[in-house]
């Protein structure tokens, strides 16, 4: 079995791997088997830290 992936265009790849990691320990949720795509539109970056929250929550919800 191969290894999930983890893409964000407009975030910070690390970011989107704590946001994960936070996820998977304190909600228990499975996300070790599933691809994550995170995209952020119009080209821009987000590098705000309280996008974290939108982000888990988009993640969390899906």
């Amino acid at each position: 079995m191969s290894s999930p992936r983890r893409v964000a265009n407009g975030v910070d790849l690390s970011r989107l791997h704590l946001i994960v990691a936070v996820l998977e320990k304190h909600m228990k949720l499975p996300l070790t088997k599933h691809d994550l795509l995170i995209n952020v539109i119009g080209g821009f970056e987000i590098k705000e830290p309280s996008a974290d929250l939108a982000i888990a929550l988009a993640i969390a919800s899906s």
